[in-house]
């Protein structure tokens, strides 16, 4: 049975040598069997110090101390060893220099713009006092011309007409007669919506009738338009002359007409209209 065993054992690991030799590459390495054992150093270094003894040795007899009387004569400094702490004293003092110019500059900077801001202070106080100026000279107009002038009033024309007007004439009861004549510049005022002053004067505070004429080439010569008035006593009476809506076959009757009294009570404020 042993031997039987060994056979098949030994037919297997032949079979697997083969095996494995097919499996082998083409190109191959040997390796040299050889039947003395090799030696080999288990310290490479010694063989370095054996090697290099003599120099090793020499380096350390340089370590070792030796006495020996020698004279030494004093030699002369090199000056530019002398010339490095007037050159460093220099570099301090050029620093110094420079913040102390920095310094200087941004105390003028802060000068000037203390003196800027001076400036813009005093220029915003001559502004306002400007202001108050203006305020007291248009309080004086308005005082003189709504609180000091009695019993007046003041007529005003707008609105857009379809033919031009050259002239538009006013006959009070007296018989004054208050002719505006109107140019280019003024009817193109009218067309664009602004205003035109026909008269400014005093009159009677008293119940009136007033005759009002529109001249122009299409208008009717015979359409006078009549106003009753009654102003009041010591007050601005505002009459305004609306042409929206007339026709010059019309005339003055055809102008919406509108009047309303100043209330020299009320504080004039910017942006509001005296019309009611």
């Amino acid at each position: 049975m042993r031997a039987t065993f060994r056979i098949a054992a030994l037919a297997l690991l032949g079979a697997l040598m083969a095996g494995v030799a097919i499996a082998q590459p083409t190109s191959l390495v040997e390796v040299e069997i050889s039947r003395i054992k090799p030696k080999r150093e288990k310290h490479p270094t010694l063989s370095f110090l054996k090697e290099n003894r003599d120099f090793i040795r020499a380096r350390i007899d340089l370590l070792r101390e030796k006495s020996f009387m020698a004279e030494a004569a004093p030699a002369p400094l090199d000056p530019r060893f002398l010339a490095y702490d007037q050159m460093l004293a220099a570099v301090h003092a050029g620093r110094d220099s420079a913040t102390q110019a920095e310094d200087s500059r941004a105390r003028t900077e802060l000068y000037a713009s203390v003196r800027d801001l001076a400036k813009l202070e005093d220029q915003l106080d001559q502004i306002e006092r400007l202001l108050a100026s203006q305020r007291s000279r248009l309080g004086v107009i308005e005082q003189d011309f709504t609180g000091l002038q009695g019993t007046a009033w003041l007529v005003v024309l707008t609105g857009r007409t379809p033919a031009p007007i050259d002239a538009v004439v006013i006959t009070m009861e007296d018989g004054r007669v208050l002719t505006a004549e109107l140019d280019q510049s003024q009817r193109d005022l009218l067309e664009r919506g602004g205003a035109l002053e026909l008269a400014h004067a005093r009159i009677e505070p008293r119940e009136q009738v007033v005759t009002v004429r529109i001249v122009g080439r299409g208008w009717a010569a015979d359409a006078d338009g009549y106003l009753t008035l009654t102003p009041e006593r010591d007050r601005l009476m505002f009459l305004r002359l609306d042409l929206t809506g007339a026709t010059p076959e019309a005339g003055a009757p055809g102008v919406r007409a509108t009047r309303w009294t100043h209330d020299p009570s009320m504080a004039l404020q910017q942006g509001t209209a005296g019309t009611p």
